[in-house]
């Protein structure tokens, strides 16, 4: 109720709360800006400044003697969470779909509470339809966000985004059916595009430790080299799919939408060429003997110069 008597009174003691017990002192800082920008001449605005002016002071050095510690790591502080001054914007809505369910993805540009709720609602036909409500507090929709979008197939049969009010984005999913569902929030990064040879070091080592940080993260493997082996480790390493460069950024985010993981024990519909057999072979031995060129050259029988030479071609196409 931005127009009520209290709208302002309201902001400062929220602003208090923020700074005080809470011990959050952007959100604190852009409630207080809020305040002094909608209500510049109320009766709560000089008290405003007072605290806005507190915030913005540096802090008292410490005089008390102290050990010196050890310097913290550094660590590159993402953007603040959202805030009615400065809301989080919503810059994609998608949904993918397969046999075994579907998965919506929202992405925006700051971290802001939100709550969800699954209700039924009965169509002009007679049938039932069920309806996912997602509201984001604090939120405003970006201009690559449809404000409705329909599927022909599959368990989303609609989706709509708008605004609940002013300051809350909706988003809403029309569902055929639904026997269970989950919703979470996924923190940076989620999204990762890794290289397979990073400096000579490959690519797939790092699978497990960037799942270790965040196991919820999509990971799509890039690689000028591609071969059926390691394919087959990355996916089972964890990434969700495995792309032979060059490839179109269109297809990357295509991949880390794709609610199936890639399969890399698919075999392909035509036998492979002599030429090609011989480079997943070498790929394979590879593999087997960590990256070492000269182990593999060994295993194959193979002079080493002749098995870089074959390495430095681009593969075979099948």
């Amino acid at each position: 109720f931005r127009k009520h008597a209290w709208a302002d009174d309201a902001l400062l003691r929220r602003a208090d709360i923020l700074k005080g017990p809470l011990k959050k002192p952007d959100e604190a800082r852009a409630d207080l800006e809020l305040l002094l920008h909608r209500h510049p001449k109320g009766d709560m605005a000089a008290r405003a400044r007072e605290m806005l002016a507190g915030l913005d002071a540096p802090a008292a050095p410490d005089k008390s003697p102290a050990k010196a510690a050890a310097p913290a790591p550094e660590k590159k502080a993402g953007p603040p969470p959202a805030t009615p001054a400065k809301p989080a914007v919503l810059t994609r809505a998608t949904v993918s779909q397969s046999s075994s369910g579907g998965r919506l993805t929202l992405n925006l540009d700051r971290e802001t509470t939100f709550r969800y709720q699954l209700l039924e609602q009965k169509r002009s036909s007679g049938e039932t339809a069920k309806l996912l409500y997602i509201d984001l507090d604090n939120a405003r929709t970006g201009a690559g966000v449809p404000s409705e979008k329909r599927f022909a197939k599959g368990a989303v049969s609609r989706l709509r985004a708008g605004y609940f009010t002013p300051e809350t984005v909706r988003v809403v999913l029309e569902l055929a059916d639904v026997r269970q569902y989950e919703i979470h929030s996924e923190a940076d990064p989620f999204r990762i595009v890794l290289d397979l040879n990073l400096a000579g070091v490959s690519g797939l080592s790092l699978i497990p430790q960037l799942l270790d940080i965040n196991p919820l993260a999509r990971i799509v493997v890039l690689t000028g080299y591609g071969s059926i082996a390691t394919a087959v480790e990355a996916i089972k390493r964890g990434a969700t799919q495995y792309l032979a460069k060059p490839v179109e950024i269109e297809a990357i985010l295509s991949a880390f939408d794709d609610a199936d993981p890639a399969d890399g024990d698919s075999t392909p519909d035509e036998p492979l060429s002599v030429d090609r057999l011989e480079w997943e072979h070498i790929q394979r031995v590879l593999k087997e003997n960590d990256g070492n060129v000269s182990a593999t050259a060994r295993a194959l029988k193979m002079h080493r110069r002749t098995l870089q030479r074959k390495l430095a071609k681009h593969p075979v196409r099948a």
